[in-house]
């Protein structure tokens, strides 16, 4: 909200013209003019939302360190349970998976980006 809220502070002046020019009421500025400018900082945070949540470990190892018959198992959890508590010191597995993991979340980001992103370039 505060990211929205801080690009939204100081609109374009031409933009502001072109909805005075038109005459639109405001709710059609809002969604022509500013929704269209809102756009590529909402990709970002929602890109960034993905990629954190994707990575989530430290709540969920504290809490219930994958909790109680695997009902709160992450792929992080699970690479680190793998690794470093099983007792078989193995790393090739972890790292592989690890490395998957990595190729599913990107994969997922571009994805992510070429659906949420604009066709036509906005100018200004």
């Amino acid at each position: 909200m505060v990211v929205c809220l801080a690009r939204d502070s100081f609109p374009a002046s031409e933009v502001l013209e072109a909805g005075e020019l038109r005459q639109l009421w405001l709710g059609r500025k809002v969604t022509i003019h500013h929704n269209p400018m809102l756009r590529p900082t909402l990709l970002n945070l929602y890109i960034l939302a993905f990629i954190g949540k994707m990575k989530i470990f430290d709540l969920v190892w504290i809490m219930t360190q994958g909790g109680p018959l695997w009902s709160t198992e992450t792929v992080s959890t699970y690479v680190y349970k793998r690794a470093f508590n099983w007792n078989t010191f193995d790393l090739g597995y972890p790292s592989a998976i690890a490395a998957v993991w990595f190729g599913v979340v990107c994969a997922a980001v571009m994805l992510l980006n070429r659906v949420l992103s604009s066709r036509e370039r906005l100018e200004f």
